[in-house]
């Protein structure tokens, strides 16, 4: 039960650095 909590943080946190990453590069090529 612990190791699915720690996947699901880590999806989070993953799909939080995908959003940003992208987001910074749509500011810098416009």
């Amino acid at each position: 039960m612990q190791s699915r909590v720690v996947v699901v943080n880590f999806h989070i946190i993953w799909i939080r650095g995908l959003c940003s990453n992208w987001a910074f590069l749509q500011v810098r090529h416009s």
